[in-house]
Protein backbone atom coordinates (compact mmCIF):
# COMPACT_ATOMS: atom_id res chain seq x y z
CA UNK A 1 0.00 0.00 0.00
CA UNK A 2 1.28 3.48 -0.75
CA UNK A 3 2.20 5.29 2.45
CA UNK A 4 0.07 8.27 1.44
CA UNK A 5 -3.08 6.19 0.88
CA UNK A 6 -5.92 7.76 2.91
CA UNK A 7 -7.18 5.70 5.81
CA UNK A 8 -10.83 4.67 5.63
CA UNK A 9 -13.22 1.98 6.76
CA UNK A 10 -13.40 0.60 3.22
CA UNK A 11 -10.76 -1.83 2.00
CA UNK A 12 -8.45 -0.41 -0.66
CA UNK A 13 -9.08 -1.34 -4.28
CA UNK A 14 -7.01 -4.27 -5.60
CA UNK A 15 -5.02 -1.91 -7.84
CA UNK A 16 -3.45 -0.41 -4.70
CA UNK A 17 -2.31 -3.77 -3.44
CA UNK A 18 -1.35 -5.71 -6.54
CA UNK A 19 1.25 -4.29 -8.87
CA UNK A 20 2.28 -4.72 -12.45
CA UNK A 21 4.03 -7.96 -11.64
CA UNK A 22 0.71 -9.54 -10.72
CA UNK A 23 -0.83 -8.29 -13.94
CA UNK A 24 1.90 -10.01 -15.94
CA UNK A 25 1.23 -13.26 -14.12
CA UNK A 26 -2.30 -13.10 -15.48
CA UNK A 27 -0.91 -12.93 -19.01
CA UNK A 28 0.88 -16.22 -18.42
CA UNK A 29 -2.47 -17.84 -17.69
CA UNK A 30 -4.30 -16.28 -20.67
CA UNK A 31 -3.62 -19.08 -23.19
CA UNK A 32 -5.15 -21.61 -20.81
CA UNK A 33 -8.10 -19.34 -20.02
CA UNK A 34 -8.77 -18.42 -23.63
CA UNK A 35 -8.44 -22.05 -24.69
CA UNK A 36 -11.40 -22.93 -22.49
CA UNK A 37 -13.58 -20.19 -23.97
CA UNK A 38 -15.44 -20.17 -27.23
CA UNK A 39 -14.69 -17.13 -29.39
CA UNK A 40 -15.19 -16.63 -33.08
CA UNK A 41 -11.76 -16.41 -34.75
CA UNK A 42 -12.30 -12.78 -35.66
CA UNK A 43 -12.99 -11.82 -32.04
CA UNK A 44 -10.12 -13.90 -30.69
CA UNK A 45 -7.68 -12.29 -33.12
CA UNK A 46 -8.87 -8.82 -32.08
CA UNK A 47 -8.54 -9.70 -28.40
CA UNK A 48 -5.04 -11.10 -28.84
CA UNK A 49 -4.05 -7.98 -30.80
CA UNK A 50 -5.18 -5.78 -27.91
CA UNK A 51 -3.22 -7.91 -25.46
CA UNK A 52 -0.14 -7.57 -27.66
CA UNK A 53 -0.53 -3.78 -27.79
CA UNK A 54 -0.93 -3.63 -24.04
CA UNK A 55 2.19 -5.73 -23.48
CA UNK A 56 4.13 -3.47 -25.86
CA UNK A 57 2.94 -0.50 -23.82
CA UNK A 58 4.18 -2.12 -20.61
CA UNK A 59 7.51 -2.91 -22.27
CA UNK A 60 7.91 0.65 -23.53
CA UNK A 61 7.21 2.11 -20.09
CA UNK A 62 8.83 -0.67 -18.08
CA UNK A 63 10.78 1.77 -15.91
CA UNK A 64 7.51 3.27 -14.69
CA UNK A 65 5.73 -0.01 -14.06
CA UNK A 66 8.64 -2.21 -13.00
CA UNK A 67 11.14 -0.01 -11.14
CA UNK A 68 14.19 -1.71 -9.68
CA UNK A 69 13.05 -0.50 -6.25
CA UNK A 70 10.13 -2.95 -6.48
CA UNK A 71 12.46 -5.92 -6.23
CA UNK A 72 14.50 -7.19 -3.33
CA UNK A 73 16.98 -10.01 -3.03
CA UNK A 74 15.43 -13.29 -1.91
CA UNK A 75 17.54 -13.36 1.24
CA UNK A 76 16.40 -9.84 2.15
CA UNK A 77 12.75 -10.79 1.62
CA UNK A 78 13.20 -13.92 3.73
CA UNK A 79 14.80 -12.10 6.65
CA UNK A 80 12.35 -9.21 6.55
CA UNK A 81 9.31 -11.40 7.30
CA UNK A 82 9.43 -10.29 10.93
CA UNK A 83 9.22 -6.66 9.84
CA UNK A 84 7.19 -6.62 6.61
CA UNK A 85 7.12 -3.42 4.57
CA UNK A 86 5.57 -2.22 1.38
CA UNK A 87 7.81 -2.38 -1.66
CA UNK A 88 7.36 0.24 -4.35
Amino acid sequence: MPENYPQSDQPPPPSYIYGSQHLLRMFVKLPEILGKMSFPDKNLKALVKHFELFLRFLAEYHDDFFPESAYVAACEAYYSTKNPRAIY
